[in-house]
C-alpha cells in the first residue's frame, strides 16, 4: 500500500511592524522630495521675479531718460525754424485731464503729499526735416507736442492692485511701458540763481507758486533744469517667505508693506539739456 507524505512548505514574508517602517521610511523620502520640490520652484519664481524687476526698470529709466530729455527741445532755433514755445491747451484722455502751458514753458507735473503716483507733462518741437519718434508718436511736423507720463491702477489677482506706467502724446494712444509699479515719483531741480545749476528738488506741488494748476510764465517751472525720478516696483508673485512690514524710500517718500511680495527702488537724475546754455 502507498503512503503519502505531506510536505509542510514553511512560508516567508515581511511583519506588520516591518511594513510599516517601510511606509514610513518611504512617507520621509517622499516628503523630502517633494520639499526640494517646492523649494527649487520657490527660488526659481524669486530669481524671475527679480529678473523681471530688473529689466523692467531698466527698460522704464531707459525710455524716460531718452524722452523727457527732449522738454523744451526746438528744432534748429538758429536757423528760422523757432516756432517758440507759445501758449498751449490740449485735453487728454485715459484718464480725461487738461492742461494748459504758458508762452515759454514746457514741464509741469502734479502730486499729493500722500499720493504714490505723481503725473508728468513735457512739451517739445517736432521736426519736418528730422522726425522724432516720442511715445508711439512720430513728431514729423514743426508743431509743438505735449507728452504726459502718468500711473493708472489696475486689479491684480494675486495681490493689491498694481499701477501700470504710460505715456499719451497729442494726437496718439496710450504707450504702456512699465507695469507693477507701487510708487512713481518726480522732483524737479530749480536753477534759482540763473547758474544752470540745480539748487534744489522739489515735488511738483511745492514748485512755486505750489500747488499751481499750471506751468505759468515767471513761475519756477520755467527754471527747471533737471528731474529726478524714483520709482517703487513690485514683484508679480508674492515670493518673500514672510509678511513682516518692510519700509521703502523713494526720494522724499516714504510707504510700507506687510506683504509676501518683494519690491525694488530705482531712480535717475535726468539733466535737461535743452535748458542749459
Amino acid at each position: 500500500m502507498m503512503q503519502f507524505k505531506l510536505t509542510r512548505w514553511k512560508q516567508s514574508g515581511f511583519s506588520l511592524v516591518e511594513l510599516m517602517v517601510a511606509m514610513l521610511v518611504g512617507l520621509v523620502i517622499l516628503g523630502a522630495i517633494i520639499q526640494v520640490f517646492v523649494s527649487s520652484k520657490k527660488s526659481y519664481l524669486a530669481a524671475d521675479d527679480s529678473s523681471l524687476m530688473n529689466d523692467n526698470s531698466r527698460y522704464i529709466l531707459t525710455v524716460l531718460n531718452n524722452q523727457l530729455r527732449m522738454a523744451g527741445h526746438l528744432f534748429e532755433p538758429l536757423l528760422g525754424r523757432d516756432d517758440s514755445l507759445v501758449s498751449q491747451s490740449v485735453t487728454l484722455t485715459n484718464p480725461s485731464a487738461s492742461i494748459t502751458f504758458d508762452p515759454g514753458t514746457f514741464l509741469f507735473g502734479t502730486a499729493t503729499d500722500n499720493g504714490n503716483y505723481d503725473t508728468l507733462y513735457m512739451r517739445f518741437q517736432g521736426s519736418s526735416a528730422k522726425p522724432i519718434k516720442i511715445c508711439g508718436v512720430s513728431a514729423n511736423s514743426d508743431a509743438i507736442h505735449i507728452v504726459r507720463y502718468s500711473v493708472t491702477t489696475v486689479n491684480y489677482e494675486k495681490g493689491p492692485n498694481t499701477g501700470v506706467l504710460s505715456c499719451l502724446a497729442t494726437n496718439g494712444s496710450v504707450q504702456n511701458f512699465g507695469d507693477h509699479i507701487d510708487m512713481f515719483r518726480v522732483l524737479y531741480g530749480i536753477d534759482t540763481d540763473g547758474d544752470s545749476v540745480t539748487d534744489k528738488y522739489v515735488s511738483a506741488n511745492k514748485v512755486l507758486p505750489v500747488n499751481s494748476t499750471k506751468p505759468a510764465s515767471g513761475s519756477e517751472w520755467q527754471q527747471v533744469v533737471s528731474l529726478k525720478i524714483g520709482l517703487l516696483l513690485r514683484s508679480n508673485n508674492p515670493i518673500k517667505s514672510n509678511s513682516n512690514s518692510e519700509t521703502y524710500q523713494v526720494l522724499d517718500k516714504s510707504v510700507s508693506y506687510s506683504d509676501a511680495f518683494a519690491r525694488k527702488v530705482v531712480t535717475s537724475t535726468i539733466s535737461l539739456r535743452n535748458r542749459l546754455p
